[in-house]
């Protein structure tokens, strides 16, 4: 095959792979249930399946996550790192937020607008790490 009978089916992919995207996007909301249901899918189950998977991957991510602001915390605390505390103030519990803070979470999103979930995820896992470094400055 040539080179541009390739390019030339390539092309002809690509233009077939749109047309599909812009059908499933132009389609109703009926018009795809209507489509489920003729092939059998049962779109409550199929819902339930999927709010448990992004469950799941939340809370996994979340583990990941504190692991490593422990892990970070550990080798902060023990010197072998050129690790830098967080401001004094950050979104402490108890504390007022901090335009740092807001800024923070803000980047993570883009500049979109922060939420209140956010800040508590952010004094949340602030409160624990002081718990874990409290519990790490007694067993000293």
């Amino acid at each position: 095959m040539t080179k541009k009978r390739l390019q030339s089916d390539r092309d002809a992919v690509q233009r077939l792979e749109d047309a599909l995207i812009e059908d499933i996007l132009g389609a109703s909301d009926e018009d795809i249930r209507a489509e489920a249901r003729a092939d059998g899918i049962d779109l409550e189950r199929q819902a339930e399946a999927m709010r448990s998977m992004f469950e799941r991957e939340i809370v996994q991510a979340g583990k990941a996550k504190m692991a490593a602001a422990r892990s970070g915390l550990v080798a902060y605390q023990s010197g072998s790192s050129q690790m830098i505390p967080p401001p004094s103030g950050f979104a402490r519990p108890g504390t007022r937020r901090t335009a740092e803070a807001q800024r923070l979470t803000m980047a993570a999103r883009n500049a979109s607008e922060q939420t209140e979930r956010d800040l508590e995820g952010i004094e949340e896992d602030l409160a624990e790490l002081k718990a874990i470094q409290e519990e790490q400055e007694k067993k000293s």
